[in-house]
């Protein structure tokens, strides 16, 4: 369990102890930084501390005695530090202050005489408030394998790449059952999701980060697990990671290829659109008409998009495979042959080639999850990729 990280500015005492301590004591928090100093000017140094840190939520002491410092404070915080969560801290039976303190940016006012159980009931209030006013909540886009060899990985990593020319800041996250996709962009993680998951509950934005590895123009990559036998995720702190990269991210794309588990059946649960990557074997097309039918049996057809990968012109007909799916394909990839053998191989992504064929339907398809124009089929002409709707 994610655990938040909590600020307290001017720390005062309580009949049930210093706030310090009450914190220090709760089950869903960790304490970050304390001061019984409460700032007054926008180049005072517990700003600075504050924006280094990174805490998650700030709790501001208002003295009954003299308000004023604390509700100062209060709108210091929220004109200095966009996206910032603070809660007041002071007498609920002074009803004015608890008022203003509000009207200052307050999300929230505990009092200070609370108990310990009270204080963590209102630190999970804040931590839905945390999520809900991120400045970021990023899409989570997963890619589903239907057979070994679909691509499902592939797909993953170049999406992921043509989604980070599009918006900047874009997540690969390696859940796949042997971990290629680092092969895919030639990087050598030190880390990877069980290393991120050990340390989910004092996980930070600089912890973050250090879990990542660049990658082509700016990718951040999260590897796989590094025992891929030996370690079972957590599903519970698997979804407060995807929590916690949705506030970083614009999108998150998991390679669950090869995975159909609980932890693959989570992060469908949360995903904005999921591709199931199947070919037009037999097998390949039943698992994939399984799949399609339990998903969106939970989550709904508009989220399930079936994507045929390396498809041939002259293959399979679009009644064939409505007929043998019980569906209808929204996404077509042409079979780059060698090319795309020969790009794993490299470490080099077939969509870093502008002028490659595969490179331009996932380019495309990036573009239509950006710009939400609904699903299109890519089809391979004898001149350039036609896409209808």
């Amino acid at each position: 369990m994610h655990r938040l990280a909590v600020a307290i500015l001017g720390e005062q005492s309580g009949a049930s102890g210093t706030l310090q301590e009450l914190v220090s004591q709760a089950s869903n928090a960790r304490l970050v930084f304390s001061t019984s100093q409460l700032p007054s000017r926008r180049d005072d140094a517990t700003l600075r501390q504050l924006g280094e840190l990174e805490p998650e939520v700030v709790l501001v002491a208002v003295n009954p005695d003299d308000a004023d410092p604390g509700l100062s404070a209060i709108r210091l915080l929220r004109s200095s530090i966009s996206g910032l969560v603070i809660c007041a801290v002071g007498d609920l039976q002074q009803p004015h202050s608890v008022i203003r303190a509000i009207r200052e940016g307050a999300i929230d006012f505990i009092d200070r005489n609370s108990h310990r159980s009270a204080v963590e009931a209102a630190l999970a209030n804040l931590a839905a408030e945390v999520l809900r006013s991120s400045r970021k909540q990023g899409k989570v886009i997963t890619f589903l394998g239907c057979n070994g060899g679909s691509g499902a990985t592939t797909l993953a990593v170049n999406t992921a790449l043509a989604l980070q020319e599009l918006t900047g800041r874009v997540a690969l996250i390696d859940l796949a059952a042997y971990s290629h996709a680092a092969l895919h962009l030639n990087l050598q993680p030190s880390f990877g999701v069980s290393d991120a998951l050990a340390n989910l509950e004092r996980m930070d934005k600089r912890m973050m980060e250090g879990y990542m590895v660049p990658g082509p123009g700016g990718l951040h990559l999260m590897g796989g697990v590094t025992y891929p036998m030996a370690t079972e995720l957590d599903t519970n702190e698997l979804v407060s990671l995807f929590d916690l990269l949705a506030t970083r991210y614009d999108y998150i794309v998991a390679d669950c290829s090869g995975r159909v588990d609980k932890a693959s059946r989570e992060i469908c649960y949360a995903s904005a659109t999921v591709f199931l990557a199947f070919q037009t074997s037999l097998v390949s097309m039943f698992t994939a008409r399984r799949l399609r039918d339990y998903l969106v049996w939970e989550i709904g057809a508009e989220r399930v998009q079936l994507l045929l990968n390396r498809y041939r012109k002259n293959a399979l007909s679009d009644a064939e495979l409505r007929e043998g799916l019980k569906a209808e394909v929204q996404w077509k990839i042409p079979d780059g042959g060698d090319a795309v053998m020969e790009s794993v191989e490299r470490g080099s992504p077939i969509v870093l080639q502008k002028k490659n064929e595969v490179a331009r339907a996932i380019r495309q398809l990036a573009g239509v999850l950006v710009h939400g124009d609904g699903p299109h089929r890519v089809e391979e002409s004898s001149q350039s990729l036609v896409a209808t709707t």
